[in-house]
């Protein structure tokens, strides 16, 4: 996988687009698909290039309630995220749960 990053660019695998377009086809898709933990983790992911842990970290619990059950995907992007701030004991505990 391709993976671009400029400051005002983030994409994966395919040319980048701008930040605010990748973040509003990111909500578009958990508006369609509330169950879904991929846009929601995504949403993070761009969050954190910008240096947003606790927005990022926000709406990863948000989901982590919403979701019907904590993906490997969510676990690891809560762990990565808490790491961030700080929270290593919270985020031991994520990425274990991610590699069960």
């Amino acid at each position: 996988m391709t993976v671009y990053y400029q400051p005002d660019y983030i994409s994966c695998g395919s040319p980048p687009h701008h930040s605010s377009y990748r973040l509003s086809e990111c909500y578009e898709a958990v508006r369609l698909k509330p169950k879904w933990d991929a846009p929601r983790v995504e949403i993070a992911n761009i969050l954190v290039r910008f240096g947003k842990y606790d927005e990022a970290l926000k709406g990863l619990e948000d989901a982590a309630h919403v979701l019907p059950n904590t993906t490997a995907r969510l676990a690891y992007g809560l762990g990565f995220v808490k790491m961030m701030c700080n929270d290593l004991s919270g985020a031991v505990k994520m990425f274990e749960l991610a590699i069960k």
